[in-house]
């Protein structure tokens, strides 16, 4: 009697906390109230913490990386003395390209032959490895193991279909930065780019470009090719997200996480759009999955493969390099708890570090000549920094480091709930979450911070607030979004684990319908947190919030007009056709910067079978006025972006008024491939 009254008490803190919760999230999103919504999400936090932790004490949930591996040194070997030495080999062999590709990088600053050198390294120490141990893999074959894959494959499929459908007009802004990688990437396909083993466009690894070269190549090098370079790891984290979190709690929760980060519109968002940013969050997932597998399994060659996760994780995006730093974290928690962990894993570890070196090793030939540039993406972004500072005392209109720090950690706090982000990438004005699994989500982050004892819970926090720390606080203009996508699974798990909890204790208040009930309420909290999602990212946010920017109204009228016209930019000196946005999107341009120079009329020089369309932003231009002058059968059209406002004018003049305001004008034979005024020569 005294178990169910507790257990009934648990469940009913557990009941208020949600309660409590969505009343506060309301009060934040619905009344603008701050104050009583962060009291209210605080008194929900305590009460979440009592519950959920008296629930875990009457029903406690399994810890799936507690019965780890016996140690692999007293397993019985089951390989014959002519694998182990055939392995050997292939591992010495692998070490010797992984050294000579090296050399190639180092010598010729080229990658031409290092590159296969490289992969064949990776692949023969993998050889290696599995022949001196086994190869730990299988098909799965029984119901219950495929009744899971299909599951995982259904998840997968839902976040596949929210991606992909309208991709290259969701979002329809193309972001200088993303043109800029989708022209990074597209020099790689044309083989423009000697040593993948550098860096590239804003102090980036080449590797981090090379997926979406992929992508150009099999998807179409275009916007689409682009974008699916995001689409591919935003999905396959899905899958990720779920293996991680099995090994770390159980399936429901994992199924939920996973179901939460396909439907949720922060990942939706950066899955869609063609930067690299979203590889982070894979290669992040990617590593702990195969990190967590090589711990339980205890076998070398998951080691190996996390040895090349981690290696990974330093070759895309910066904000994946946190990831190395959780996992030690993480092994260390591991080890201070457990008396035997390293003595249990510390050839497996050994084979990590072994599989990061040969991962990494051609890189290294760039920081090894410059050490300074394995920061200088990281240095552009700190707060502290000279020019951010004194750019953040201007913005928040404060004189004092202390003050920049404390509305930087409050702009953070708020991103999720009230305030949303300041990026353009994104541009969401509004919470990064939905309301119900907002609600959910700082319940969850109660319960993980107060549990920093249990290595689960602590990985989860430390992945948060490390992230939010680093990533945000420390970096200018909180909340900056794409500095916290490896976040991105965490923020999926915290309101999955909280929801679990719940349906915990009603299976044990309620033995015979708890489940069934709890069963309900969750797949009732997914729909609304999926539907939610939906209308939060396709309509209010594609709609209101993300307006098309100049330059991509610009690029997309130029695809419309550039078989048939030229373009002149009558604009001022900082506006170009040369701008990323436009180089991507209309790569074979015909057209003229006139910037803010006289532009002199009747014009001298016309296309051999286009007329010419001159695109003005400012209407009173004297200069627009004179071409309406001096051409006035010309046809004027206004550009208004999606909320109305107009971005610019074309006025559109056809080659026979073009010669016939002057018939000795110079006929060119070929394109003008975006030259400035100043650059034509009169012939």
């Amino acid at each position: 009697m005294k178990r169910t009254g507790s257990i009934n008490s648990a469940l009913a803190f557990w009941l208020a906390a949600v309660a409590v919760s969505l009343l506060a999230q309301w009060e934040l999103t619905s009344r603008r109230q701050l104050a009583p919504g962060a009291i209210l999400f605080l008194v929900a936090a305590v009460v979440a913490v009592i519950g959920a932790r008296e629930i875990d004490r009457l029903a406690p949930a399994s810890d799936p990386m507690a019965c780890l591996h016996a140690a692999a040194w007293t397993k019985a070997d089951p390989t014959s003395v002519r694998r182990k030495v055939t392995g050997a080999a292939s591992v010495a062999l692998g070490l010797a390209l992984t050294a000579t590709s090296v050399y190639r990088v180092a010598s010729t600053d080229s990658s031409a032959v290092a590159l296969p050198l490289w992969l064949a390294a990776m692949a023969l120490v993998m050889l290696g490895i599995g022949l001196w141990t086994s190869f730990p893999w299988r098909i799965p074959s029984n119901r219950h193991a495929l009744s899971e894959a299909f599951g995982v494959a259904a998840l997968v499929a839902l976040a596949l279909a929210l991606r992909i459908s309208d991709l290259a007009g969701i979002p329809i802004d193309v972001h200088g930065d993303e043109a800029a990688v989708g022209i990074a990437a597209r020099k790689i396909v044309d083989g423009q780019v000697p040593n993948v083993f550098g860096l590239g466009w804003a102090s980036q690894p080449q590797l981090s470009f090379a997926l979406e070269a992929f992508t150009l190549r099999a998807f179409g090098n275009d916007l689409v090719g682009l974008r699916m370079g995001s689409v591919l790891p935003g999905c396959l984290s899905v899958a990720l997200l779920y293996g991680v979190v099995n090994r770390l709690f159980s399936k429901r929760v994992a199924a939920l996480s996973a179901f939460f980060l396909a439907t949720g519109q922060l990942a939706i968002h950066y899955s869609r759009i063609g930067e690299n940013y979203e590889q982070a969050l894979f290669a992040s997932l990617l590593c702990f999955y195969l990190l967590l597998r090589a711990l339980k399994d205890g076998h070398d060659l998951e080691f190996l493969l996390a040895g090349y996760s981690a290696g990974l994780v330093l070759s895309v995006y910066i904000a994946a390099r946190l990831t190395l730093v959780l996992a030690i974290l993480y092994l260390v928690h591991r080890a201070i708890g457990d008396a035997r962990f390293t003595r249990r894993n510390w050839r497996g570890l050994a084979v990590l570090v072994l599989g990061a070196f040969v991962f990494f090793a051609p890189q290294l030939v760039t920081y090894a000549r410059d050490p300074t540039s394995a920061f200088t993406r990281t240095s552009e972004v700190f707060v502290l920094s000279r020019d951010n500072l004194a750019h953040e005392f201007d913005d928040y209109k404060v004189s004092s480091v202390a003050d920049v720090l404390r509305l930087q950690a409050l702009n953070t706090i708020e991103a999720f709930n009230l305030r949303g982000e300041t990026s353009l990438q994104y541009g969401q004005t509004a919470p990064l979450l939905d309301f119900w699994s907002g609600a959910l989500f700082v319940l969850g982050v109660a319960v993980v911070t107060t549990r920093l004892g249990e290595a689960r819970y602590f990985l989860l926090a430390a992945w948060l607030w490390l992230t939010l720390l680093l990533g945000s606080v420390l970096t200018v203009d909180a909340m900056f979004s794409p500095h916290i996508v490896a976040l991105h699974g965490t923020v999926a798990v915290l309101p999955a684990l909280f929801l679990e909890t719940g349906w915990r204790g009603l299976s044990a208040c309620f033995p015979v319908r708890g489940w069934r009930v709890g069963l309900s309420l969750v797949v009732a909290i997914a729909l609304l947190v999926g539907w939610s999602n939906y209308v939060d990212y396709f309509k209010i946010h594609v709609e209101t919030m993300e307006p098309p920017s100049f330059f991509t109204l610009l690029s997309r009228y130029i695809l419309s007009v550039n078989g048939r016209y030229r373009v002149y930019l009558l604009a001022d000196r900082d506006s170009s056709l040369k701008y990323d946005t436009v180089h991507f999107l209309v790569p074979r341009i015909d057209g003229v910067d006139v910037r803010d120079y006289p532009l002199g009329l009747p014009l001298g020089r016309v296309p051999e079978r286009k007329g010419i369309v001159f695109v003005e932003r400012n209407r009173q231009d004297v200069r627009f006025a004179a071409l309406k002058r001096e051409y006035p059968r010309g046809l004027e059209v206004a550009h208004p972006n999606t909320n109305g406002y107009v971005e610019f004018y074309s006025y559109q003049v056809e080659r026979a008024d073009l010669l016939a305001a002057d018939p000795g004008a110079y006929v060119d034979h070929a394109s003008i491939p975006a030259l400035e005024l100043t650059e034509l020569s009169p012939r």
